[in-house]
């Protein structure tokens, strides 16, 4: 921890950036004189923490060790009688989505100019045996609004050393999830599993592994079931599909890794082949609403078993009468309820108040 006087007496607190599970995240400015870049500060309740106390610690030390260009910085944090304070980067330029839905136009290159970066901040993560278990476009984002601004991966909220043993939580976010991760015993490679689920979306504007519930979308990512059969795979190159197919194998020992991936030829191709309009078209979709439906799904995923899921099926169905595959925070607070998981309806209670 820091041992300036406080965080107030550092930094004039500019505007809220966002709200999370245990705390908020603001723009800050240094106080002292010069003319210091803003920063981002996630203030955290410690009394919101309770028993998840020790993976604040464990992100914390993963931050310290973190030192890429296509990761987020840690700069300090500090703490009073309240709340803990994380002093990162300000990453102002928006997540990934966002800067291509802008654009308004894609290219197999410019979607390679982005998995590049992926691959070498998780190669990078992967030599110091850190798993980040949350890879996603919304966790990509640009340090700045520049043309030329690097992309970085945040929220290490989720990940874990491995140190020599393999993980067995089932965590995450659900379409990302690797098939060992269902599994209960995983480890790297669960990351480039998500890197090829991106790459997928990036390029047909649309999930590899969908369904209309949540474990529809399991079982399909459980036997790698996706396809190039949509017309908007038809003017993608070989290299582009033949990467994300040895991405998205099942058997991770199989799998390429993140290091192996930087050298496929897809990355010396360079296409300039552009992306179907549609594909911008569906990536907007994929950006709608649905944020609590998500969060909801995640908690699921954070505190069961896949046994326990499973059992919880029938009445995931019993609730969905229009088989969309979403339901309320309501509906999912009483399908708990009547499972017996108190934790989950706790969670989820805390979730339901939130700005998401």
């Amino acid at each position: 921890m820091s041992s300036h006087p406080g965080i107030h007496q550092a930094y004039d607190f500019i505007k809220v950036l966002g709200h999370g599970q245990f705390g908020t995240v603001r723009e800050a400015k240094p106080r002292i004189a010069g003319n210091c870049p803003s920063v981002a500060i996630k203030s955290i309740n410690k009394a919101k923490l309770g028993g998840d106390a020790y993976l604040l610690k464990r992100e914390l030390e993963i931050l310290r060790m973190v030192d890429h260009p296509h990761v987020v910085k840690f700069y300090d944090s500090y703490e009073d009688s309240k709340y803990l304070h994380l002093v990162m980067e300000l990453c102002a330029g928006g997540d990934v989505l966002e800067r291509l839905l802008k654009h308004g136009a894609l290219s197999e290159a410019h979607v390679a100019d982005i998995l590049r970066s992926l691959l070498l901040a998780v190669t990078h993560l992967h030599e110091l045996d850190i798993v980040h278990r949350d890879l996603k476009p919304e966790n990509f984002l640009y340090e700045n609004e520049s043309e030329t601004a690097a992309i970085k991966i945040i929220d290490f909220g989720m990940s874990n050393r491995l140190d020599r043993t393999q993980l067995h939580s089932m965590v995450g976010t659900p379409y990302y999830l690797a098939p060992e991760m269902l599994s209960g015993c995983y480890g790297k490679q669960c990351d480039v599993w998500a890197l090829g689920v991106v790459m997928y979306l990036f390029l047909s504007g649309r999930q590899p592994f969908s369904g209309n519930s949540v474990m529809e979308v399991f079982n399909r990512i459980k036997e790698a079931d996706f396809d190039f059969e949509s017309q908007k795979w038809a003017g993608i190159s070989s290299e582009a599909k033949d990467l994300i197919r040895v991405m998205l194998r099942s058997n991770p020992h199989h799998r390429i890794t993140a290091k192996a991936a930087l050298t496929h030829p897809w990355f010396q191709a360079q296409s300039n082949t552009e992306v179907p309009a549609t594909v911008l078209h569906a990536l907007k979709h994929y950006r709608a609403p649905r944020k609590l439906q998500k969060e909801a799904m995640r908690i699921v995923v954070k505190y069961l078993s896949a046994e326990a899921i499973a059992d919880l099926k029938s009445a995931f169905m019993d609730l969905d009468h229009e088989k969309t595959g979403f339901i309320t925070a309501t509906d999912l607070q009483l399908a708990m309820s009547r499972g017996g998981y108190d934790l989950a309806t706790e969670e989820i209670n805390s979730i339901s108040k939130q700005k998401l």
